[in-house]
């Protein structure tokens, strides 16, 4: 093994422990020597490749960042109603959250920390635009206005994140994270779809991987709508 692939195996092992260590304990309650302890590495060689601590923690969350980017543009680029696209973003990024420690860490982070580039803003600005897009072509009803339905997935979103971080404390649960935000939406669907119409949720982590279309799953007891159609 090379020196230079010595150096990337150990900032990929540094990382790594850092997200496990700073998901736990937070920012402010974890250490450099901890996160060195967990990687079994020197503090000398932490210290090579991340200086001090906040630079190791900005590490973590650029990682983390561009994992949530691969979802969003994905999402992004997808031939489906923007009611349908917004919904599916909330479902992937909250799976992101439930699955990977890496961003789950690094949301934590951002919020601890009161970074000016934090998770919010890798997929606030699509979301925005969906919404707006939904209004425009009457996928909303005449009262639902865009700004209020943006807050409310802000606080869908961050709500996920907190009661994950919740049930990390207490017994395991049979229904996931992206399992109870799929009924959320399911209420909230009944307020702002137009009256009479067969609103859809899109199947969860379906998509994001390039291997499958977006799909809908019916919460009026229509037809399921494919989200690869329709008005964008």
């Amino acid at each position: 093994m090379t020196r230079q692939d010595r150096a990337v195996r150990t900032r990929r092992t540094l990382i790594d422990a850092a997200a496990v260590e700073f998901n736990r304990d937070g920012y402010h309650g974890t250490t450099l020597a901890q996160i060195a302890g967990v990687a079994k590495i020197s503090m000398g060689a932490l210290t090579f490749h991340f200086p001090n601590k906040a630079q190791l923690a900005d590490a973590v969350a650029e990682e983390a960042w561009a994992t949530a980017r691969t979802v969003v543009e994905h999402i992004a680029d997808q031939p489906a109603p923007a009611l349908q696209r917004t919904i599916a973003l909330t479902l992937e990024l909250t799976r992101l959250i439930e699955e990977e420690v890496l961003v789950r860490c690094a949301v934590r982070l951002s919020r601890e920390r009161h970074s000016s580039t934090g998770w919010a803003e890798e997929w606030l600005p699509l979301v925005t635009s969906l919404v707006g897009q939904a209004h425009a072509s009457g996928q909303l009803s005449g009262h639902t206005l865009p700004d209020d339905l943006t807050g409310l997935i802000r606080l869908l979103i961050g709500g996920s994140e907190v009661n994950l971080r919740n049930a990390e404390a207490a017994a395991p649960s049979d229904e996931s994270a992206v399992d109870r935000l799929q009924h959320s939406w399911r209420l909230v669907l009944e307020g702002i779809a137009p009256s009479g119409s067969a609103a859809t949720l899109p199947l969860p982590g379906a998509g994001v991987d390039g291997t499958a279309s977006l799909g809908g799953a019916s919460v009026t007891g229509a037809p399921s709508e494919s989200l690869s159609g329709g008005q964008a």
